[in-house]
């Protein structure tokens, strides 16, 4: 940025008032920061690595759109489950998320990410129609409690094959650990459901684009398709937002985060506890704020 001068007058402030004369510092006080403000972006250029900080973490809001298939039992005994639809979960809803990162390496090209969030929901319906969860039977009039728990625990790493002052590409390999269970349960009936912890591998990518000193570009995209003897998972997990950094350790930002979880267990013989299949659509809004260091 170009250093601006300008020529001024001598003004004799003596005949003003002392009220008039703290209005003339504050504004002159004004002044002065703005110009400290935009100079600032340089300073954290000149006095860093870089752009890409060693440690950040987000905090903020995760508002999103859900929609949920659930069976539980296996084929021919279970039936698949409008969890929104037939058993009243509302089909949106905001949490708090939690997002982490560290770059390790004299080059900072190493990159740890965490992420967790939690998506249960609960509700009370009375059945327009007969479910079955598990060879048990809900009939319709019958009043039912639901509750469907998925909670997300995401470990990734990257290494970034491209890295310079404005793009950082990476690759990803990670694992995404779904937490996952229905309990449904009415008076006279009694209770039925499962519950399940599955440790999903993923790989991807991760782009990272410093726009400008203060405005910068977040994607990355992870996918998995897996099926060994009696399961059968798939999951997408695609995110994109724009940061803006308003001081030198912290920045706010806001991006669309959408996943797709389709997870089928047709047999109790792969060790994660439930027998029979999950399918969750998700999209939603992301706002945070961002500290690094």
């Amino acid at each position: 940025m170009r250093k601006m001068s300008f020529a001024t007058e001598p003004v004799d402030l003596s005949n003003y008032s002392n009220q008039h004369q703290r209005m003339i510092d504050v504004a002159f006080g004004l002044f002065e920061f703005t110009l400290v403000a935009e100079r600032t972006p340089t300073a954290i250029a000149e006095q860093s690595d870089g752009p890409w900080e060693k440690w950040n973490l987000s905090v903020g809001g995760y508002a999103a759109s859900l929609g949920t298939d659930v069976r539980v039992g296996p084929p021919g005994v279970g039936a698949e489950i409008d969890l929104e639809n037939t058993l009243g979960l509302d089909s949106s809803d905001t949490v708090l998320r939690i997002d982490a990162a560290h770059r390790f390496g004299s080059s900072l090209r190493h990159r740890v990410d965490f992420t967790w969030y939690d998506l249960s929901r609960d509700a009370t319906r009375t059945l327009s129609e007969d479910i079955n969860v598990d060879g048990k039977v809900y009939p319709v009039g019958t009043t039912v409690d639901s509750k469907f728990d998925l909670a997300f625990y995401n470990l990734r790493y990257s290494y970034s094959f491209l890295q310079d002052d404005r793009v950082d590409l990476a690759g990803s390999v990670g694992l995404h650990v779904t937490h996952i269970g229905l309990a449904v349960k009415a008076t006279g009936i009694g209770n039925a459901g499962d519950v399940a912890t599955a440790p999903l591998p993923l790989i991807g990518g991760r782009l990272d684009v410093a726009l400008t000193e203060k405005w910068y570009i977040r994607s990355s995209v992870e996918f998995m398709y897996l099926k060994f003897g009696d399961f059968k998972g798939q999951m997408t997990d695609m995110t994109i937002a724009t940061e803006y950094r308003a001081w030198k350790n912290f920045a706010i930002g806001a991006g669309l985060n959408s996943v797709r979880l389709s997870v089928e267990v047709d047999k109790d013989s792969t060790g994660l506890g439930m027998v029979g299949n999950v399918k969750s659509d998700i999209v939603g809004l992301l706002l945070y704020g961002k500290a690094m260091f």
